[in-house]
């Protein structure tokens, strides 16, 4: 595969290009939300109304999608990640695992 060359980058330019790079590359990988969590840009991507596939000829759509869009696609669902999704406390059965932690 030809691809063009990058020219010099600052990290700063280059960070954006790699992570479309990756989510193209690893769809269905299963990676995906990891590295939201890693980048730390969670509350900026996982936000709003998700959409599944378009439907444009589908009489069925407006009784199984409770929202519609121009596109004539099925709404999936809406999600509003918040900063302290980050962390969740660890279950006390997952600590009663580990006797170190259990102390």
């Amino acid at each position: 595969m030809k691809l063009p060359p990058l020219k010099a980058m600052s990290a700063l330019q280059l960070r954006p290009l790699m992570r479309n790079e990756r989510r193209i590359e690893l769809a269905f990988e299963g990676t995906r939300l990891w590295d939201l969590f890693r980048w730390e840009i969670a509350e900026e991507v996982l936000k709003g109304d998700f959409w599944g596939a378009p439907f444009p000829n589908s009489p069925l759509l407006p009784r199984i999608s409770r929202k519609q869009d121009q596109e004539r696609r099925w709404f999936v669902t809406s999600k509003n990640f918040r900063k302290q999704d980050y962390v969740w406390p660890i279950p006390q059965s997952e600590i009663n695992v580990n006797p170190k932690l259990a102390q």
